[in-house]
């Protein structure tokens, strides 16, 4: 049986929310020059840092990476980020508070990181999955405990929602099978002038040629 199989690179989506109203990566407008790190308001009055970058100029990198495998889905954040917001590691996790995330330094640099694989999407909170006839879509979100002191929150709850977007994988196939063979013919002759005809027949028994008529 032949079978023919397609698979495409993995996509992902990032999102980045700051869930606390107060903090919000603000700075100020005087600092916002370069739009590609930081946007203005609707009130004009202040500029708000674009997805990824963080600090009072709204100049440093996060460098958040989305990691989407054949059997794990991961993410990781420089640790730098979560030092800036007072965010501890002990804070950071899933939805589902038991899968939590592991410090990993990286050709000197220290990330904060989340790796599961498939088989625990669901137990980690993971969103239902969405699909459609060509893909399949996971879905979590990297969750900060509030630190709470009193009735009083001193530090921002931070959101990362982030999906792999996954291709199913096809396998379609003839409904009967396919061999490929191949025929040799040797002739043997003395030296002559010969010609040789190829013709065109309707089936097997070579009966009936296959004549056709010449459109003009």
């Amino acid at each position: 049986m032949t079978r023919i199989h397609t698979k495409l690179s993995a996509l992902l989506v990032l999102l980045l929310g700051l869930t606390c109203p107060c903090v919000q990566g603000f700075c100020s407008v005087e600092h916002c020059t370069n739009q590609t790190t930081c946007v203005l308001t609707q009130d004009q009055r202040r500029c708000k840092c674009t997805v990824g970058y963080y600090g009072d100029l709204c100049d440093k990198n996060a460098q958040i990476a989305v990691m989407c495998g054949r059997d794990y889905i991961a993410m990781r954040v420089v640790e730098d980020f979560f030092k800036y917001y007072n965010v501890p590691l002990e804070s950071l996790h899933l939805p589902n508070k038991t899968c939590r995330v592991q410090k990993e330094v990286i050709d000197g640099v220290s990330y904060f990181m989340s790796s599961i694989s498939k088989e625990q999407y669901l137990k980690c909170g993971g969103r239902p999955l969405e699909k459609n006839i060509t893909h399949v879509s996971y879905s979590l979100s990297l969750l900060t405990d509030p630190q709470v002191m009193g009735n009083i929150i001193r530090d921002p709850v931070i959101k990362i929602d982030y999906t792999c977007v996954f291709p199913y994988v096809r396998t379609v196939s003839l409904p009967f099978p396919v061999v490929p063979f191949s025929s040799e013919m040797v002739i043997r002759a003395d030296e002559l002038d010969a010609v040789i005809q190829m013709m065109l027949y309707k089936d097997h028994t070579y009966t009936k040629g296959l004549h056709q008529r010449s459109h003009h």
